[in-house]
């Protein structure tokens, strides 16, 4: 499933998304066009492709399902991190696990945002992700 953007540097900030759900990504790619910074680079639809498209592009923010098919999402946390420089990465599920709440208080992942949120909320979060990235203190 090829959905990506290229996009050149400047404040754009570039987003993987991995998810298992081909209609939440089609909506979520549709969505991120309309914006005026974030930039859909790439997509995958399991924790491998997801992997490869984190260290290939090189994105901002990765917008990572919790649940993808049988694989969890935290479980590719490590390897994006180990990406040089690592993306923010966001947690995109339909409820906030203790796992998960933990991987956040820990600072491995930048924040969670439900599944029931609303698309500006989402849209924020992960404009807000890349600015933490960003900052020199993250």
């Amino acid at each position: 499933m090829d959905r990506t953007e290229d996009t050149p540097g400047g404040r754009d900030v570039r987003v993987v998304i991995v998810d298992d759900n081909d209609l939440l990504v089609d909506t979520l790619v549709a969505a991120l066009r309309a914006h005026p910074v974030l930039r859909v680079v790439a997509t995958a639809g399991d924790g491998p492709g997801g992997l490869a498209a984190v260290s290939e592009h090189r994105p901002d923010v990765a917008l990572v399902d919790l649940r993808l098919g049988g694989a969890w999402g935290l479980d590719l946390v490590p390897g994006m991190r180990a990406v040089d420089p690592p993306p923010a990465i966001v947690v995109f599920s339909a409820a906030l696990d203790e796992a998960t709440r933990r991987a956040v208080a820990a600072g491995e992942v930048t924040s969670h945002v439900s599944k029931g949120a609303s698309l500006d909320e989402l849209l924020g979060a992960l404009v807000a992700a890349a600015d933490h990235a960003r900052s020199p203190h993250s």
